[in-house]
């Protein structure tokens, strides 16, 4: 996020509000964000670091995918000069309606599968987006295939790592290298078939566009259940089944790699837009890779010393309790992987 709307001096917003001729009755500090009420409508006031061509493929996906009939995000709103966002001080600064609503709950399955659903509804509505000339965009579209191999090499070679002592997080790391090893070569074996460059050739005419970042935080449930799709700035070219992935293996990981969870979820998605069979292959290949652990090695590599080794006998580090969870999950996860395989 850019900056904290509350370092942001009232009369500084009352002149960025100015620009869409709105004057606040109160200004409320909302996390990142901030709650302008007026007499007649209340709006989201949020800073953000984009450029100005970024903020314009954002709102052509917006208008694009309103016009196909999905609903559940919010426009951004063009101040009375037709700009995107008010830019100050480096920051652009962005308005939409604002929408109630409290962060969606992995623990509720009704909640994640009604993200599921909304998710799939925004790739249906989405698909064909052709992008006016001159915008600009994020892409990954082709490279998961290296990027998922990079960072198997980069996980493997941690957990093969001396451990140096029986409570450190290398110590619990290595124990898991051989279960590891094995995820990665699914993993690295499904993403090299013909599978996923069919799926990136078959998109050829046009971009497809992903959510990016489609976490609890950026869905938000109304007092009614309803469920909106909050925060575009990850929007980025690539599968859709890549979101997918990214939404199932959070909410995966939250839930102990239940499958019934997971399989819920799955069916919620696959009920809006259907999971082909090579998009199914793909899929499997992304949620094989050991997604978490890489991670846990990434934090480990920046973390201080005492939350990497313990300084208590007997007492294993932060990091080591979140990778022996990790580790505890993988029997789960092959179960989970290989129910996915057959229902699909």
């Amino acid at each position: 996020m850019a900056r904290n709307p509350g370092t942001c001096g009232q009369s500084a917003v009352n002149q960025i509000l100015a620009s869409w001729q709105v004057t606040a009755r109160a200004c409320v500090p909302r996390g990142s964000v901030m709650r302008v009420e007026t007499d007649e409508e209340t709006y989201c006031l949020k800073p953000v670091r984009k450029s100005q061509s970024r903020l314009e493929f954002m709102h052509d996906v917006q208008e694009h995918v309103r016009k196909r009939g999905f609903d559940r995000v919010q426009p951004l709103l063009r101040t009375t000069s037709g700009s995107i966002a008010v830019w100050r001080r480096g920051v652009a600064w962005t308005l939409t309606p604002w929408v109630e609503g409290r962060e969606l709950s992995y623990d509720r399955l009704d909640e994640v599968t009604a993200a599921a659903a909304v998710l799939a509804r925004f790739h249906l509505a989405v698909a064909a987006f052709i992008s006016p000339a001159g915008s600009r965009w994020q892409s990954n579209l082709g490279k998961w295939p290296a990027k998922v191999a990079s960072r198997c090499a980069e996980l493997l070679a941690a957990a093969r790592t001396d451990p140096g002592g029986d409570r450190t997080f290398a110590s619990h790391l290595s124990q898991l290298a051989p279960t590891l090893a094995a995820h990665t070569r699914r993993s690295l074996l499904a993403l090299s078939s013909p599978a996923y460059r069919r799926l990136c050739q078959a998109e050829g005419g046009h971009a497809p566009v992903c959510h990016g970042d489609p976490a609890a935080h950026n869905f938000l449930v109304g007092a009614n259940g309803r469920v909106e799709m909050i925060d575009l700035n990850s929007l980025r070219i690539d599968l859709p089944c890549v979101d997918l992935w990214k939404l199932l293996r959070r909410v995966a990981f939250h839930l102990d790699w239940e499958p019934d969870a997971v399989l819920a979820l799955l069916g919620a998605y696959n009920s809006v837009r259907p999971v082909g069979p090579e998009e199914r292959d793909v899929l499997l290949g992304l949620l094989w890779f050991p997604e978490k652990h890489w991670r846990l090695v990434v934090e480990a590599s920046k973390a201080r010393v005492d939350w990497t080794v313990s300084r208590e006998r007997g007492c294993p580090s932060p990091l080591a309790l979140e990778v022996c969870r990790a580790g505890r999950q993988l029997p789960a996860k092959e179960r989970c992987l290989e129910m996915m395989a057959d229902r699909l």
